[in-house]
């Protein structure tokens, strides 16, 4: 049970937690100029009137600000550090279509930016909760999203809605996802996890209509509809994990040295639950409600300056008791510092030398997942990663000075990106130490290996970049792959190894592509259909083999394209399939 002492005790965690947020927001700027503009839409219905739209400055810890869009869709939100935000909108009943994010903006936009946000009506799904015909009262229902409404798999780490039931045991969880859910009731809470907050924390989760994991019922969700899913309680005694952890610092005032401790299901790779391990307790920790399985522990913490304390994962097996003794030690997390330099040796007339470009732009790594080796267990790795964190990034804006921090990575290699302040802009070069006008092109074709902190990244912008718009063309009976994309590639033999001269973009159905932030030259254009099955298109700048076989296609296909300093060349067209040779 919640005692008094504990309640008192989280509440000045809380209250000493906001104080040291608010001591690290900076300072307003008397000159806010920058605004975002736009227009919200709807895949499946109309909107509420009051669906409100968001700007969260990347990197910063104050609120989002905020406008709700007119009668028309349309918003305006003004008064902005000029800067990048990630923008999205919510509406009560509404979810994000996914598939209206372009892959490239990530949902960041700059101030300036107008921007296109679509929704879509989510799903329901409900039901009742029943033991013996009697309701099953004040019990958690979680709903676990494995597969989308393509009927593509889904690491489901993060795609859990949760609800209680009532005093007729029914719950009903709206604004989800369409996609395939599996539907549990019983066992701890997934968010309140460690309190004891209800009288079935020790039962192992009954799945719907009355079955384990391995034999649940498939509930398909759809937009706008209402799926149902009863349960018939098992009333099952669960297992318990407990233990410890250590590596906090020591508390500082009324600030607590505590942390949290999740628990991930191996098999289907789900976060199931995660637990306090407050100084309040000696730092120990306990699930409850387990049912035999392989699972993953990790401890972390957080804090005001958004550095992360974790452990490594520990994987627990469980089979007919429970495990006690369980410790886990929280570390600083290895970091990636460095540079953006904005080089001012172009010629160019056009270039305007904007004094914001340093907070117009956003550095970014994402680690890239190991290959396993054919037969081999699909979590099998080379080191030792949490399940939540394979696909792990981080992102920063540089400072004033133009550094930048990518914090609380794990180990492992990040592949780097860089989104510019604009189109008028180009990644120049990258290099990883002294040396910073050499690029390392190891760095921007295998990545960054990351196995404690690294520094001295230094990322070299320019002005003058130039833009090609056009369109693909096909016979008449014929039409694009569905996933076509359109390559550039250096057409001097001098360039061939610079990388940054290798440049796609994805098609659009009706044959649409635009091509940005070019550096200027002469180039070979090719179009083909995308390699591999997974959404995030495959860069060419990254792949060996897939740089040589469009190289090698628009060698012999020759259609070539010049594209001077700031020039935006537009309806530009050329036909698909190339002509042969």
């Amino acid at each position: 049970m919640i005692t008094l002492r504990k309640l008192l005790a989280a509440f000045i965690l809380l209250q000493a937690l906001a104080v040291a947020i608010q001591a690290q927001a900076p300072e307003a700027s008397s000159t806010k100029t920058g605004v975002i503009t736009g227009i919200v839409t709807s895949s499946s219905g109309d909107l509420p009137t009051r669906t409100t739209v968001y700007a969260s400055p990347l990197g910063g810890t104050v609120p989002p600000q905020t406008a709700v869009i007119n009668s028309n869709g349309a918003f305006r939100i003004e008064n902005l550090e000029i800067g990048v935000y990630r923008v999205w909108a919510g509406a009560s009943g509404f979810v994000v279509d996914p598939q209206s994010i372009p892959p490239e903006t990530r949902g960041i936009y700059h101030t300036g930016d107008s921007v296109t946000l679509t929704l879509r009506k989510g799903g329901v799904i409900t039901g009742r909760v029943l033991k013996n015909d009697a309701p099953v009262i004040a019990t958690p229902v979680r709903a676990f999203r494995v597969r989308d409404e393509n009927g593509k798999p889904t690491e489901s780490l993060g795609a859990v809605a949760e609800r209680m039931t009532d005093d007729r045991g029914v719950y009903r969880m709206y604004t989800l996802l369409p996609g395939t859910y599996v539907v549990s009731a019983g066992g701890m809470s997934r968010f309140f996890g460690g309190f004891g907050t209800t009288a079935y924390d020790q039962d192992v989760p009954t799945y719907a209509p009355s079955a384990t994991r391995d034999t649940a019922q498939e509930v398909v969700v759809r937009s706008g509809e209402e799926a149902t899913a009863d349960i018939q309680y098992r009333a099952e005694p669960g297992h318990a994990i407990s233990g410890t952890v250590s590596g906090f610092p020591d508390a500082q005032g009324a600030m607590s040295s505590g942390g949290t401790v999740t628990l991930t299901d191996v098999k289907t790779r789900t976060m199931l639950m995660g637990a306090q391990a407050s100084m309040f307790t000696d730092h120990t920790f306990v699930f409850y409600g387990l049912p035999d399985g392989e699972y993953e522990l990790v401890g972390q913490q957080f804090s005001a300056t958004r550095d992360v304390r974790a452990s490594e994962p520990k994987r627990i097996k469980v089979q007919g008791a429970d495990i006690t003794g369980v410790h886990l030690t929280v570390v600083p997390l290895p970091a990636i510092t460095g540079r953006v330099i904005l080089d001012s040796s172009s010629p160019a007339d056009c270039v305007k030398r904007r004094a914001t470009a340093f907070q117009e732009t956003v550095v970014s790594v994402r680690r890239q997942k190991k290959p396993t080796k054919p037969g081999a267990p699909e979590d099998a790795l080379a080191d030792a990663v949490p399940l939540s964190a394979l696909e792990q990034g981080a992102e920063d804006v540089p400072d004033a000075k133009g550094d930048f921090i990518l914090r609380n990575l794990r180990a492992g290699t990040y592949r780097l990106n860089v989104q510019l302040p604009s189109a008028a802009w180009y990644f120049r070069s990258v290099a990883l130490g002294a040396n910073t006008k050499a690029t390392d092109w190891k760095v921007v074709s295998e990545g960054v290996n990351v196995k404690q902190s690294v520094s001295g990244l230094t990322v070299t912008i320019s002005e003058g970049a130039a833009g090609l718009r056009g369109r693909i063309t096909v016979a008449e009976g014929q039409r694009l792959p569905s996933r076509t994309v359109v390559y550039l590639v250096p057409a001097e033999k001098e360039n061939a190894l610079n990388l940054l001269r290798y440049f796609e973009a994805r098609v659009e159905s009706d044959g649409a592509f635009n091509i940005r932030n070019v550096v200027p030259g002469d180039y070979l254009i090719h179009a083909r259909a995308a390699e591999g099955d997974t959404p995030r298109m495959i860069s060419i700048r990254e792949d060996l083999d897939l740089r040589t076989t469009v190289t090698r296609e628009a060698e012999k296909a020759k259609q070539s394209v010049t594209l001077k300093a700031c020039e935006r060349l537009e309806n530009y067209e050329f036909a698909y399939p190339p002509a042969k040779p």
